[in-house]
């Protein structure tokens, strides 16, 4: 960015030498920077950013703050002091330390790596003050908690691939700050909250999830057939091994042959073995109850089956609509490891792309009552 870039690289050495306030720096210099961050990514004014300071793994951006840089250039002069020789030089330093307690602690831990300490304790502040928000901080502390740091880490790579447009509204969907009426209503820019489809109030839940015209409509089957489409896809590198596919999808065999009453989503079928994938696009913090749900539902597949000589093996796999996918996706790789043929990181990485990429088409239409039910996407 150019602020990280130009901008800040000409305040180090002012932060470094000039005996400024951090509260000084955050209402001058702080407050000018979010605004342009909230014009990038279009955000409410009171939307919140100090997020952005947070690491990949925990959804951030890795964006420092102008007082985030002014404690770092503070703290490195904080340490030249300290590891001086000069007998002057280490006078002033303890003549200072009083106005610098914090900074002084840092030194004192591990003066060789007093900036990651640094780093580590404004980011500890941070997730503190995130959980007193009752609702910007819902699906980070959720999509945290229930997603491992690597995987995080190359869905923040992923969406900076992505158009503008979807990348800002992947970032506002974060903290619920999407434009959806139920907000508008909230920052008073419409009276009425109301969803103009089915006339229930409209959150982020219910337009990319729960919508009843938008089920009736197919808007939801398409995002999950475009998920399945991207998996079979993948899968049909099997076909050489002698594994047949089945799917719930056109140009497939479907499903329904193997069992009385149930249709999964795809099987894999070899020898005397079928492994039965089942596929969910789930909220970001329904998670656990919607694998709940599936597992509930098909526990007595086996004796649903057809064939009762065959063996079988279900494997649940759960992507949100902003494209994450929780740690139980180990399952779902171990599978794919039948073969190498398969590249598991770049089907995950598309799974991602495919179900962020809908889900904003998904929010485009959500005032518009003509579905024109386009063709599921193929990003593979």
């Amino acid at each position: 960015m150019i602020i990280t870039r130009y901008v800040y690289s000409k305040l180090r050495w002012r932060f470094s030498i000039y005996n400024l306030s951090k509260t000084w720096v955050i209402q001058n210099l702080d407050s000018q920077i979010k605004e342009y961050i909230k014009r990038w990514l279009l955000l409410p004014p009171g939307a919140n950013t100090r997020h952005f300071y947070l690491p990949a793994k925990y959804l951030g951006l890795k964006f420092s703050f102008p007082s985030d840089i002014y404690e770092e250039s503070q703290l490195t002069t904080r340490k030249i002091l300290c590891s001086s020789e000069n007998k002057e030089i280490k006078e002033l330093y303890e003549l200072t330390k009083a106005k610098h307690i914090n900074l002084h602690s840092l030194l004192n831990d591990s003066q060789k790596n007093s900036k990651k300490n640094l780093q580590i304790n404004n980011v500890n502040k941070i997730l503190c003050d995130l959980k007193e928000l009752k609702e910007q901080n819902v699906i980070i502390q959720t999509i945290s908690e229930s997603c491992s740091a690597n995987s995080l880490i190359k869905w923040q790579k992923i969406c900076e691939t992505l158009p503008q447009n979807i990348f800002t509204f992947v970032r506002k969907a974060l903290i619920f700050n999407l434009p959806i009426n139920g907000n508008l209503q909230r920052w008073k820019r419409i009276t009425n909250s109301k969803c103009n489809l089915c006339q229930n109030k409209q959150t982020q839940l219910h337009v990319l999830n729960n919508c009843p015209t938008a089920v009736n409509s197919g808007r939801y089957t398409w995002r999950h057939n475009s998920l399945l489409f991207t998996i079979c896809y993948y899968l049909n590198n099997l076909l050489n091994l002698g594994y047949q596919v089945l799917a719930d999808l056109d140009g497939y065999r479907n499903t329904a042959e193997l069992f009385h009453h149930f249709r999964p989503d795809a099987a894999l079928i070899k020898d005397n073995e079928i492994i039965i994938l089942e596929l969910t696009c789930c909220f970001e913090t329904n998670f656990k109850k919607s694998r709940d749900f599936k597992i509930e539902k098909y526990r007595n597949l086996k004796e649903d089956l057809i064939d009762q000589s065959k063996k079988l093996k279900k494997v649940f796999i759960e992507i949100s609509p902003l494209g994450f996918y929780t740690k139980n996706i180990i399952e779902f790789e171990r599978t794919c490891k039948i073969s190498p043929v398969i590249n598991i990181k770049r089907l995950l990485s598309k799974l991602t792309e495919v179900s962020i990429r809908s889900s904003y088409y998904i929010y485009t239409q959500r005032n518009n009552n003509d579905w024109n039910h386009p063709n599921i996407l193929k990003f593979y």
